[in-house]
């Protein structure tokens, strides 16, 4: 008999999509770091499917240390000392410095100035007072000698602003000192018999009678 000819099997295609894989991974990105030690990292996708799915399996992003530690970052030193003020009193200024290592000022980790600058001495100069008054001169008249003082402010003698002496003397009362002339002459006597008087004068030079 005829009855089973024919194949036992058929077969026909079927879930004809691809099966999922992951895309090829990019490029690495750029190092984080220009300096030093920094990392770097790149990612890949999965097509046709779903992270975790045959043929998706593993990560979807892998890192690398990238860069070298003997390439030191820029980095400031520390400041310096302060200089000279400017001026000694009445406000000055002074500065300080510092240098950028392994870079440039502007340069990453170097941000800022390079100098700083700072008011000083800010107490006022030292200065003479004014001259105070004549002592009363040593004699009345034929010469004789006074002083008068005088005070430094804001310091002492001899500090800049208060050179010179804190004292000084002076001539006064030079004119000379009063004082009577010669007797002038006799006069004529009063009578020229008997009693009388005559008189002769003298002047007071300089003064007045009594002085």
């Amino acid at each position: 008999m005829d009855g089973c000819i024919g194949p036992s099997n058929q077969n026909e295609t079927c879930n004809t999509m691809n099966c999922p894989s992951w895309n090829a991974w990019t490029s690495w990105s750029a190092c984080s770091t220009t300096c030093g030690e920094g990392v770097r990292s790149h990612t890949r996708t999965c097509s046709m499917g779903t992270v975790g799915q045959a043929g998706c399996q593993g990560p979807t992003r892998q890192q690398e240390t990238c860069g070298r530690i003997t390439d030191l970052c820029p980095t400031w030193t520390q400041w310096g000392p302060w200089d000279q003020c400017s001026v000694s009193c009445n406000g000055g200024n002074r500065a300080r410095r510092r240098a950028c290592m392994n870079g440039s000022p502007g340069d990453i980790g170097c941000e800022g100035s390079a100098t700083m600058n700072q008011p000083c001495n800010l107490h006022t100069c030292p200065s003479w007072n004014n001259w105070g008054s004549w002592t009363t001169c040593t004699v009345t008249c034929n010469g004789g000698q006074h002083t008068r003082s005088r005070t430094c402010a804001n310091g002492n003698v001899n500090d800049d602003g208060c050179i010179g002496l804190p004292q000084e003397t002076g001539d006064c009362n030079t004119q000379a000192c009063p004082r009577w002339s010669d007797w002038g002459g006799w006069s004529p006597c009063s009578e020229t018999c008997g009693t009388g008087i005559h008189t002769h004068s003298r002047t007071c030079i300089g003064g007045t009678v009594n002085d």
